[in-house]
């Protein structure tokens, strides 16, 4: 077999003075660049991090607020469901003043996500499972949100 040469290497050569000048001139730019992008970058990566330590307070309030309102939701399709039942049964009058503004809150507060989730999955045998779907929803992003969305950003407990 044929034995490896390296490539011809003309010693006596010198780089041309252009090829020197074009080389001073990237190496410039490349000081440039790190003096103008790299540096900005270093100090703004260190200052979020800095705000990430002190706004880890700010997140855990806002996680414990999303929870809340979630909650507070959830209760509110759970009185909606046992106040149609009630009135279903007739054991509430649904024409009484206060419990009519009540029923109209409800079902403005409820109904808008209740009758998409309607459009999907419609009645079985009679049943409304929207409300069951609904609470599960809100059960499945609340575990979510307390398990792995609020630890991913460094946010335990609320």
């Amino acid at each position: 077999m044929g034995q490896y040469l390296p490539p011809i290497i003309n010693h006596k050569a010198r780089f041309a003075p252009l090829n020197m000048a074009i080389f001073a001139e990237g190496l410039k730019s490349g000081i440039k660049l790190y003096t103008y992008y790299a540096i900005p970058v270093t100090i703004i990566v260190h200052s979020a991090k800095a705000l990430c330590r002190l706004g880890r307070f700010s997140m855990t309030a806002l996680f414990w607020l999303v929870d809340t309102v979630l909650g507070f939701y959830a209760l509110l399709v759970l009185v909606s469901i046992i106040l149609h039942w009630l009135v279903a049964f007739n054991i509430i009058n649904a024409y009484q003043p206060f419990m009519r503004s009540v029923m109209a809150f409800l079902y403005a507060i409820t109904e808008p996500i209740l009758s998409k989730i309607r459009q999907v999955i419609p009645a079985i045998g009679g049943m409304d499972l929207s409300p069951l779907i609904l609470l599960l929803a809100i059960h499945f992003v609340r575990i979510l949100l307390a398990t792995s969305v609020a630890p991913a950003l460094g946010v335990y407990g609320y």
